[in-house]
């Protein structure tokens, strides 16, 4: 058996440094592309929404993402990304089974409404402002907690305090009977 020369030592030693460093260089890519598959908008959304062109009203069953999936996904992202996320949810039009939670009168003959969402998870609902009361007479009657069906445009994503309920306001609000 031979004695190591210096100069095996220093080769020894350059190689071991080498691979130590592909191992890190290949370690931080594989964490930054885990950590940005993490923090990037669910990819669901283009294709389980209702088509941004098709009547509100014509939609027949739910629309994803629903209010707790939205509230789900704003929670995976660090506070200050929460803004550029729900950026992502503008517009779509979105048909959703609802509880009623309360009716606010606004106005003579309007009234802003707010629904839980019924499928769980984190606390969400969604809110329908200066819904006209002729046009919905049986917001007079009905009972908190009613099963309806709401039809709407997505115009953001809000979260209240102090119990960081996320509520998803719509415009262009249809409330009708959950059949």
């Amino acid at each position: 058996m031979s004695t190591p020369t210096k100069h095996s030592v220093t080769v020894k030693a350059a190689w071991i440094n080498v691979v130590g460093y592909i191992a890190a260089a290949i370690t931080t890519a594989l964490l930054g592309a885990l950590f940005a598959a993490l923090l990037r908008p669910s990819p669901r959304l283009s294709f389980h929404a209702v088509p941004k062109d098709a009547p509100v009203a014509a939609t027949t069953h739910p629309a994803y993402p629903l209010p707790h999936e939205i509230a789900a996904e704003r929670a995976r992202v660090p506070p200050f990304q929460r803004s550029e996320v729900a950026k992502h949810y503008e517009g779509l039009k979105v048909s959703w089974e609802v509880y009623l939670d309360s009716v606010e009168t606004v106005g003579p003959n309007s009234v802003n409404v707010d629904f839980q969402d019924p499928t769980g998870g984190p606390p969400s609902g969604t809110r329908c402002n200066n819904i006209p009361l002729a046009d919905n007479p049986e917001l007079k009657i009905l009972k908190g907690g009613a099963r309806l069906r709401v039809d709407g445009i997505i115009t953001g994503v809000e979260e209240i305090a102090p119990h960081f309920r996320v509520v998803v306001p719509l415009r262009d609000c249809v409330i009708r009977q959950w059949r």
